[in-house]
């Protein structure tokens, strides 16, 4: 919100705000263009500097232009191949404001010396190459076809979705917790992440948990997984996994 945003600078002085415009993880939220436009200009004045995540930026089709194309003087753009293309290429790609390169590189050498020449190489040849649109076709084609299947299987009214993304977040009910909840699906065989996890400091309470539609191996897996889940909710948190979930 920019103008809590605006509050926030002037009550603490900070210089680099991180945020992941285009489908955050975990709550698949995506900012307007017009709220990319306000969040910069608010920026501006105090002299922040923006990190912009775009991990999940290819993933809307069309896309959508990030914070980076509109402040290229004040936002870092980083992005990834172990989302687009596999998690087995792990390299990534910064775009930094002309003024702050040599800052950059002397940091990316005192933490990590350098990315394998190898992988770079690789990486470049397959985003020059036209195999990496088919790559992202086939993939935002197999996402969408898995959040149908979400949407059809597990209730419609506390899901923050989105047909482009690999996760959706559940809003839990019927007593549940977000920590029982997440230990009851695990001894049912099913894996989910409780949103405490992605907060930095709880700001308020949130029982909610994150599903990932993209770890299963095929569709019949995720939908048997959403099956599971689908019945807990209804069913109310036991005592005894309650009790357990708040020692």
């Amino acid at each position: 919100m920019p103008d809590y945003l605006d509050v926030v600078c002037q009550r603490t002085k900070a210089k680099v705000l991180f945020c992941t415009p285009t489908l955050h993880n975990p709550t698949t939220a995506t900012m307007s263009l017009e709220r990319r436009r306000e969040l910069a200009e608010v920026c501006a004045p105090h002299d922040v500097m923006i990190v912009e995540d775009d991990v999940y930026g290819f993933l809307p089709d069309p896309t959508l232009r990030p914070l980076a194309a509109s402040a290229p003087d004040r936002v870092v753009h980083i992005s990834s191949l172990s989302k687009r293309a596999g998690p087995g290429l792990r390299i990534g790609f910064m775009k930094v404001p002309r003024h702050l390169i040599h800052a950059f590189g002397i940091a990316l050498r005192a933490t990590t010396l350098m990315a394998s020449p190898f992988t770079a190489e690789w990486a470049t040849r397959l985003l020059m190459s036209p195999q990496i649109d088919d790559v992202v076709s086939d993939l935002r084609a197999e996402t969408e076809a898995r959040q149908a299947l979400v949407a059809s299987v597990l209730p419609e009214r506390p899901i923050m979705a989105h047909p482009n993304t690999f996760y959706v977040r559940l809003n839990l009910w019927n007593a549940w917790s977000a920590e029982a909840y997440t230990q009851a699906a695990e001894e049912i065989g099913v894996g989910v992440t409780p949103l405490s996890l992605f907060e930095v400091s709880a700001m308020h309470q949130s029982e909610s948990v994150r599903v990932c539609v993209n770890g299963a191996p095929d569709r019949r897996s995720l939908s048997e997984g959403l099956e599971k889940l689908a019945g807990l909710p209804a069913s109310g948190a036991p005592s005894t996994v309650r009790f357990r979930a708040a020692i």
